[in-house]
């Protein structure tokens, strides 16, 4: 996985994050919608195999994430891509560079829906550290949310500083 933090550590921490390549595929609106489903189908069809699933989100034309209102929510579901070489992938998935250098980062406990607390810390922190935050808010989801109790799952928050 990616980054320094174990499963239990829920301190912010700042780190560098390596430039990684990534399918993505973009939408807008609420996760568990049919066309955010569709996506995480499609990416999941392109590598064959589980993967982890990551997410960038913002709200209102590419502003701060707004968690009151998924209905402006944009999103750029992501999965590590296939080595270098491997076929293109299918549309309407992309192959990008993923590269947001020094990032604060949290692990986040529990369900999706109960982040904004969590969130609100690593934004404390990031201030607190004398920096800004920067770029999308990205998630990584360590767990499957059709396997895992809500209470039981983990999410790494992350923001790119500045």
């Amino acid at each position: 996985m990616i980054g320094a933090m174990t499963d239990t550590r829920t301190a912010p921490t700042l780190l560098d994050a390596p430039a990684r390549a990534m399918l993505m595929i973009d939408g807008t609106g609420p996760a568990g919608t049919p066309a955010f489903l569709q996506a995480v189908g499609a990416l999941s069809a392109a590598l064959g195999a589980d993967a982890p699933l990551e997410g960038l989100w913002s709200s209102h034309g590419g502003g701060e994430f707004d968690l009151e209102s998924p209905d402006a929510w944009e999103w750029t579901l992501m999965v590590p891509a296939p080595e270098a070489g491997a076929p293109a992938p299918p549309a309407p998935l992309r192959r990008e560079l993923l590269d947001e250098g020094r990032v604060a980062e949290i692990l986040h406990l529990g369900p999706y829906e109960a982040e904004a607390p969590t969130i609100a810390a690593l934004h404390a922190f990031i201030a607190e550290q004398g920096l800004h935050p920067r770029g999308r808010h990205h998630e990584i989801y360590l767990d499957d949310p059709r396997t895992t109790e809500p209470e039981r799952l983990r999410t790494r928050l992350r923001r790119p500083v500045a």
